[in-house]
C-alpha cells in the first residue's frame, strides 16, 4: 500500500510539471503577458513553500491522514481549475491550489513513509524524490502529448488519475502509526535550527537548489548560443533527471547503512568541479556528460540531506524539518532563476557556472564545519496509535 503513497506524489507533481508545456499558449491562445506568464509559473512554488512550511506542524501533531487529504483535494480541484481557466485570476488560483495541494501532501507523505522511527528513511525518502522528479519530467510530456486534444485535456487526466490513486493512500495514511510530538507550532522550527548537523544540510541544500536554480534559467540559453536544437536541449535535460529518476532509492538504501554527513560532504565536494566544467569548456558533449554526473551526485546528496535532518529532529519532528530543507532550498533555487539570465548576458558561461562553483565551495566548507560537530541529542520516536483510535 505505501507504494500507492508513491504512486500519488507522482501523479500530483506531474499537475504541476505540465503547466512549464502549455505556458507558450497562454500567451498566444489568452492574451498573457509575459509577466503575467511568470506569476503563473512561480505562484505554485511559493503556495507549494508557505503550505509546507506553515501547515507541516499539523502532520507532527499526528494529523497525517486530513492533511494529505487537503492536499489531494486541492491537487485535483487546481487541475480541474486549470483546465477550465481562461483568463489571469483564473489560472493564479488554480496553480496556486495544484502548488498549496503537493505541498500539503508531500508534508503528509514524508512523515507517513517514515512512521514511527528513522529506520530505513533514507530508502524511503529517496524513492518520494524520485517520484518527484519523474513527475516534473514526465508532466511536460503528457502536456505535449494530451493538449492535442483540447488545452484543459492533460490536467483533466492528471485530475481523474490523482482521484483513482488517491482514495486507497489516504485509507492507508489514516490507519498508519506515526511518531507525533504533542502541541508542535511553526516557531518549534528555531530550536531545530540551533543543531549544528541541521545547519550543515541547510547549507548543503543551498548549494544543491542553487544549482538547480541557475541550471533551469540559464540551460536553455547557453545550450541554444552552443548551437543546439530544441530536441537536444530536451535530452540535455533528460540527461541531467535520468540518475535522479534511477538512482535516489538507491543511494538511499546506502545512506541507511553509513553515516549520511559523510555522503553529503562527498557529494557537495564532488559537485563543485562539475559545476566549474559546465562554463570551462563550452561544448555539448562536456554539458551532456556533466549533467550526467551532476544528476548522479544529487542523487546521494539528496537524500543524505534529508536524512541528517530526520535523524537530528527524529521522526516525531520529521515534518517541519523536512520543511526547513524545502525552505532553504527553494530560496537559494528562486534566488539563482532570477539572477542567472543577467550574470550570463553580463559574463557567459564561465561566469555563471564559475560563480556557483565558487559559492559552492564555500557553502561546502561551511557545512562541513557544521557536520563535522557532534550530533544533538533528537527527540525519543515514540509510536502512537493513529488519530481515532485506542491503544
Amino acid at each position: 500500500m505505501q507504494r500507492l503513497v508513491y504512486l500519488s506524489n507522482f501523479f500530483l507533481t506531474s499537475g504541476a510539471g505540465v503547466i512549464f508545456v502549455i505556458l507558450a499558449d497562454l500567451e498566444i491562445d489568452f492574451g498573457l503577458s509575459k509577466p503575467e506568464i511568470g506569476l503563473v509559473a512561480g505562484v505554485g512554488f511559493l503556495a507549494s513553500l508557505l503550505a509546507s512550511l506553515t501547515l507541516s506542524p499539523y502532520a507532527d501533531r499526528g494529523h497525517v491522514f486530513p492533511v494529505a487529504t487537503a492536499g489531494v483535494v486541492l491537487g485535483i480541484a487546481g487541475n480541474v481549475m486549470f483546465g477550465f481557466a481562461g483568463g489571469l485570476v483564473a489560472f493564479v488560483a488554480a496553480r496556486a491550489c495544484i502548488g498549496v495541494g503537493l505541498g500539503l501532501y508531500l508534508a503528509a507523505a514524508r512523515k507517513a513513509i517514515i512512521g514511527t522511527d528513522t529506520e530505513g528513511s533514507g530508502r524511503k525518502l529517496g524513492i518520494l524524490l524520485s517520484t518527484n522528479v519523474a513527475g516534473f519530467l514526465i508532466g511536460p510530456l503528457l502536456g505535449w502529448l494530451l493538449s492535442d486534444f483540447s488545452f484543459g485535456t492533460p490536467f483533466f487526466v492528471i485530475a481523474g488519475l490523482v482521484a483513482v490513486t488517491a482514495p486507497p493512500t489516504l485509507w492507508w495514511m489514516r490507519n498508519v502509526e506515526v511518531a507525533t510530538q504533542e502541541g508542535v507550532r511553526l516557531r518549534d522550527m528555531r530550536p531545530l535550527l540551533t543543531r549544528p548537523r541541521i545547519r550543515g544540510a541547510l547549507l548543503g541544500q543551498l548549494f544543491l537548489y542553487g544549482n538547480i536554480g541557475m541550471f533551469d534559467s540559464v540551460a536553455d540559453i547557453y545550450l541554444t548560443d552552443l548551437g543546439a536544437s530544441e530536441r537536444t536541449v530536451a535530452l540535455m535535460i533528460w540527461a541531467f533527471g535520468a540518475p535522479l529518476l534511477i538512482l535516489p532509492g538507491i543511494a538511499g538504501g546506502v545512506i541507511d547503512k553509513t553515516k549520511p554527513t559523510r555522503v553529503l560532504l562527498v557529494a557537495l565536494f564532488a559537485a563543485v568541479p562539475v559545476m566549474a566544467s559546465f562554463g570551462i569548456w563550452n561544448s555539448l558533449v562536456v554539458f551532456a556528460v556533466s549533467a550526467v554526473v551532476q544528476g548522479s551526485i544529487e542523487s546521494f546528496a539528496f537524500p543524505a540531506a534529508q536524512v541528517v535532518v530526520v535523524r537530528e529532529s527524529g521522526a516525531a519532528e520529521s515534518a517541519i524539518g523536512q520543511s526547513l530543507l524545502d525552505v532553504s532550498g527553494n530560496l537559494a533555487a528562486a534566488t539563482t532563476a532570477v539572477a542567472g539570465p543577467s550574470l550570463y548576458a553580463a559574463g557567459g558561461a564561465l561566469a555563471v557556472y564559475g560563480t556557483m562553483a565558487a559559492v559552492g565551495l564555500v557553502l561546502a566548507s561551511a557545512a562541513s564545519f557544521e557536520l563535522r560537530k557532534g550530533s544533538s541529542l533528537a527527540p525519543i520516536d515514540v509510536a502512537v496509535p493513529p488519530l481515532g483510535q485506542t491503544s
